[in-house]
């Protein structure tokens, strides 16, 4: 529940920034709305492709896999090579995929916790994951508007995009790729519990 409260509190601030970021490049609002359709388009893919991993891996370690993906792909995708339209769309596609897929996540960890004969504690715990993070998609908003102020770093072609809109948006990249990094050490940490569970289990 915590790692999923912390992810949600991550996982929007790309979508809801993504537009804004893209006029402070100085591009058209075809271009601007480009990156943002590509993300929730490869956020398709990511749902598709994990819900499949799930059945065959793990959840915990694709949870920590996808998480500390994330985190990368917005420090070095959003705010290293995003000072330009091609590199904002490959951060949307990036991101898309490997952020989209969580939710597919969600069925693994409460089979992990609750037998299939309880159907009804199974939708309860799903609602709680649900509603968790929709508690970040709610917060991260006024959050992350309180962070974006201009830096006066000079946002000249070239730099980072970190740099973009004078350092408008780094604050706001920093925050979102924190909040990944939490809760992929959560989720690492979940991982090794959950295995040394398993295997006091067995020798038993």
């Amino acid at each position: 529940m915590i790692v999923n409260t912390i992810q949600g509190f991550g996982h929007f601030v790309p979508l809801i920034w993504l537009p804004t970021f893209a006029s402070e490049l100085h591009v058209n609002a075809t271009n601007s709305s480009l990156a943002l359709s590509m993300l929730n388009g490869a956020s398709l893919i990511g749902t598709l492709g994990f819900g499949a991993l799930a059945d065959y891996m793990d959840t915990w370690l694709l949870a920590f896999s996808t998480l500390i993906g994330t985190c990368l792909a917005t420090f070095v995708g959003w705010g290293v090579i995003s000072y330009s339209l091609a590199g904002l769309i490959g951060f949307g596609i990036v991101y898309g995929v490997l952020a989209g897929g969580w939710s597919s996540l969600w069925t693994g960890f409460v089979k992990s916790v609750v037998s299939q004969e309880d159907p009804r504690l199974c939708t309860t715990l799903m609602g709680y994951l649900m509603f968790s993070r929709g508690l970040g998609n709610i917060l991260s908003t006024p959050i992350t508007a309180a962070m974006a102020r201009p830096r006066g770093i000079d946002a000249t072609p070239g730099r980072l995009g970190f740099g973009v809109g004078n350092g408008k948006f780094e604050n706001v990249i920093v925050y979102t790729g924190t909040c990944f990094a939490g809760a992929s050490v959560i989720a690492g940490i979940g991982w090794i519990v959950d295995q040394t569970h398993r295997r006091s289990s067995t020798l038993r």
